[in-house]
């Protein structure tokens, strides 16, 4: 039988052990009115504005991250989307990666490329076929009707 090692365990009950009497001290001491309940009322403000801080940051880099992608697909089907946009390839790069640390008039920038990248991305689904399920279906049917199992598709090679 293998030894388990709880120290994670015992500080991880420590800490809360110490929150719970936090709480109770503050609760008993009549100033309950002023904190919370929850433990992470009782951090101060600066880390709050830290955390807060991060997590616009991080925000910032993923509506960047998801936009690039959009356009690179967009691009590789129509060469003057960078135009429809109104933009440049370098200038949109460069938005891009300093997403997280920008001014405002620089993501004032960045969204209204957005908003003009949603439009598209709108006009572009209501230009696609809708394709029901029962065609689907049977399209799917011919195709795999003489499929053999265990064998990849394409091309087979000569021995």
């Amino acid at each position: 039988m293998s030894k388990e090692n709880y120290d994670k365990v015992e500080s991880a009950m420590d800490e809360t052990m110490q929150k719970l009497k936090a709480e109770k001290l503050i609760h008993d001491s009549g100033q309950s009115s002023n904190f919370s309940k929850y433990p992470e009322n009782l951090r101060s403000t600066k880390e709050k504005l830290a955390e807060l801080e991060l997590q616009r940051k991080k925000d910032r880099r993923l509506l960047a991250t998801s936009m690039k992608l959009d356009v690179d697909k967009f691009f590789k089907k129509n060469k003057q989307f960078y135009s429809y946009l109104g933009t440049f390839h370098e200038e949109f790069l460069d938005l891009v990666h300093a997403a997280d640390s920008m001014d405002d008039p620089k993501w004032k920038r960045l969204l209204e490329i957005k908003a003009k990248l949603d439009v598209y991305r709108a006009n572009q689904k209501k230009m696609e076929p809708q394709v029901s399920n029962e065609a689907l279906i049977k399209q799917q049917l011919k195709t795999h009707i003489n499929k053999r199992y265990k064998v990849k598709d394409g091309w087979l090679p000569l021995y």
